[in-house]
């Protein structure tokens, strides 16, 4: 079974990754810090976006994947899929060191949490054939 609705949303992620590391990179020349952080704050912010992202978009990917091959609704990897892209961009608009929370970091969470919650729930229930 091909694996074709999630296809679009895979891209873009793949695309805003490469965003995250180029924003790395210019941070670092900027700054003149090749590995670490040093004391520079915007890179300290840039490598922790991109590492944030490289530990919830994969695994939320996954799991979108899987729903799709069990037979889950377009509707349903549509909607995971959004809202996995979605919290993923938001998510380090928002990442400031100095802020605790902001509202597109913490929206950034809610839709990735939210995007594997559905993921996993039209998996179970396709699944369980209900």
């Amino acid at each position: 079974m091909p694996v074709l609705t999630v296809l679009p949303y895979a891209a873009v992620l793949a695309v805003t990754m490469i965003v995250l590391s180029f924003r790395i990179s210019f941070a670092r020349r900027r700054s003149g810090v090749s590995l670490g952080v040093g004391d520079d704050t915007v890179l300290l912010e840039r490598v922790r976006a991109f590492g944030n992202f490289a530990e919830w978009a994969p695994m939320a990917l996954l799991l979108i994947v899987l729903a799709e091959l069990a037979g889950a609704p377009a509707g349903a990897i549509h909607l995971a899929g959004g809202l996995l892209v979605l919290g993923r961009v938001l998510h380090p608009l928002g990442l400031r060191a100095s802020a605790l929370i902001t509202l597109s970091r913490f929206l950034g969470m809610v839709f990735t949490y939210t995007s594997m919650i559905v993921a996993v729930v039209v998996t179970v229930r396709v699944a369980m054939g209900l």
